[in-house]
């Protein structure tokens, strides 16, 4: 499924909690899956379905993030980009979800 910023969107049921994946559609189709460097955030407030979305395209908008994992049971946020990530600007668009990032 695609959803209007060009992500597609795969969903795990996983035991114990709810993560979904979110890859840059077009980077994948056109450079095939690469090698990711990945950083978790613990985030507050992640409490249900309607949270993952949320979260997930706002940091898939900073520079660089082509994989975005929120595990609702850990309230774990896993972001993955070719590059270093800017942790400011991950925290920002935490932020603009309307969440907060505390570790």
């Amino acid at each position: 499924m695609t959803d209007d910023c060009g992500f597609r969107q795969l969903h795990d049921n996983t035991p114990g909690g709810y993560s979904t994946t979110y890859w840059y559609r077009e980077r994948v189709e056109e450079q095939g899956v690469p090698e990711m460097r990945t950083t978790s955030y613990r985030v507050t407030g992640l409490s249900c379905d309607h949270c993952v979305p949320s979260v997930s395209t706002e940091i898939g908008k900073v520079a660089d993030v082509i994989d975005v994992e929120v595990d609702l049971a850990s309230r774990r946020v896993t972001v993955a980009g070719e590059a270093a990530l800017d942790n400011g600007a991950v925290r920002a668009a935490v932020e603009v979800a309307g969440y907060e990032v505390v570790s």
